[in-house]
């Protein structure tokens, strides 16, 4: 096959347009962005916490999992602001780009066409959805370099490329914790392969299994250099799996046919098992890595992006052979070069300065508010789940907000607090119980919060200080 360098132009729409589909469809500052500054800050300010800051609630045990994601995103956020903030995330989005396209290019043995058309679907997906201001742009990130640095090591067998592995975990147990025995999920279906396993594939490399070993070893005792140790390492096993969870968190929902979105990734997953199974001489990994992140799509919403990067780039493998590399470009005038260039960046550029956009959610006003008329110190809030990121990131303290994990017995080791307030919103338990047990000075509630009506028949004492757009803003005397 003809070796066809990879120009300047060619990088050029591999990264502007999955640029493109980030700023017209998610050019946003995602909810969970305010407690994670906020988190961030507190770190910076008084070291790692170890009991849930800026709650209503004393002594909850506290692993702070992603805390260097929030230490940098508060810095960017602090000298740059929001804008500072999403340019930033363009440029995660550029790096993730660059190196699924080399992973595109190893394993099609540097086809440019085919690998070019993997990595913009690909990315172009990614960043529909799931590029954003949150921990786990980092995690792809690493996921992805872990996929590159296992086909490097299969096709070579040179162990030196697996040292670069331990520096990989070290980052992302710091990071994005959660995630961080993914990537030795990703590792396993090399192991299964280096047992020299061949289904489809006759013809395959083989590479010693015992380095990879060895390093996962390796990797799992530098995922304790981080400030909760072996705490930080097992949090995932009492964070994720939780029924209630599972059942009121929308990107913990498993997928299905319940929305327009869900079919169409599901029809996307149906169109890749039909590539796959067209093919032959197909190494068991891709398989592996095939059927083991269409099970993560389907048990939750949030895993659809594990699919996408580890299911997507084996079909630049698949078809190496099957799709010509021309290089299309030898046709292109360069006026027509500099014509598409400027056009695919008018795109952006235009959305960006043109689209009024407001990054702050809703409950922004009645927060303020609250902020500049009393004393933060003395606040305690109820308000809605999802509107408690804001509160945080005002330093107000609230009884719940989106870091649903915390507030799970299993993992702050004294109450079940998530499960009170469901039970409160399914009209479980009565709202007077729940405000006199905390004893709240302020209650915020909008219009889909379950007291919002409840508290218009009787206010348990409290009076409406203030109206605002789809909340009302009550005090206690």
């Amino acid at each position: 096959m003809k070796n066809i360098k990879t120009s300047k132009f060619n990088y050029f729409i591999l990264f502007i347009i999955p640029i493109i589909f980030f700023v017209m469809e998610n050019f946003t500052i995602d909810n969970d962005f305010w407690f994670t500054i906020a988190e961030g800050k507190y770190v910076l300010k008084n070291g790692f916490p170890h009991t849930v800051p800026l709650t209503i609630y004393n002594n909850l045990d506290f692993i702070y999992q992603s805390w260097e994601t929030g230490v940098i995103f508060y810095l960017i956020h602090k000298y740059f602001g929001l804008y500072g903030m999403l340019f930033f995330v363009i440029i995660i989005l550029i790096i993730i780009t660059y190196f699924y396209y080399k992973l595109c290019m190893l394993v099609s043995n540097k086809n440019k066409m085919l690998s070019t058309i993997v990595t913009i679907i690909t990315m172009s997906l990614l960043a529909n959805t799931f590029i954003t201001t949150r921990p786990q742009i980092f995690t792809y990130l690493n996921l992805i370099l872990v996929l590159y640095i296992m086909e490097l090591y299969a096709k070579t067998n040179n162990k030196k490329y697996l040292l670069i592995l331990p520096i990989i975990s070290l980052i992302q147990i710091n990071m994005h914790g959660m995630f961080f025995f993914m990537l030795f999920i990703f590792m396993l279906p090399y192991i299964v392969n280096a047992l020299k396993f061949n289904f489809k594939n006759s013809n395959q490399k083989k590479y010693d299994l015992k380095p990879i070993v060895l390093i996962m070893i390796i990797m799992l005792l530098t995922g304790l250099i981080n400030p909760y140790g072996i705490k930080n390492i097992l949090y995932v096993f009492t964070s994720y799996g939780q029924k209630i969870l599972n059942e009121t968190i929308i990107e913990l929902v498993p997928l299905s046919f319940s929305s327009s979105y869900d079919k169409i990734i599901i029809f996307i997953i149906f169109l890749v098992y039909f590539l796959y199974f067209k093919s032959k001489n197909i190494p068991i990994r891709y398989y592996l890595l095939l059927f083991g992140t269409t099970y993560l799509a389907f048990d939750c919403s949030r895993s659809i992006a594990l699919f996408i990067i580890g299911a997507l780039f084996p079909l630049s493998y698949l078809y190496k052979d099957k799709i010509i590399n021309i290089d299309i470009e030898r046709f292109i005038p360069l006026i027509l070069k500099n014509i598409i260039v400027i056009s695919f960046l008018i795109v952006p550029i235009s959305s960006i300065i043109f689209i009024k956009r407001d990054f702050y959610p809703e409950s922004r006003e009645p927060i303020d508010y609250l902020v500049k008329n009393y004393n933060k110190e003395n606040i305690k809030l109820y308000i809605n789940f999802n509107d408690g990121s804001y509160a945080v990131y005002k330093e107000i303290k609230v009884n719940i907000d989106p870091r649903a994990e915390v507030y799970l017995k299993k993992n702050n080791h004294k109450s079940d607090i998530y499960d009170e307030y469901t039970k409160l919103g399914n009209n479980e338990i009565d709202y007077k119980d729940y405000i006199n047990k905390y004893k709240f000075t302020h209650i915020l509630v909008n219009e889909d919060d379950p007291m919002y009506n409840k508290l218009k028949k009787d206010s348990c004492g409290y009076t409406l200080i203030k109206k605002f757009n789809k909340y009302n803003l009550y005090a206690k005397l």
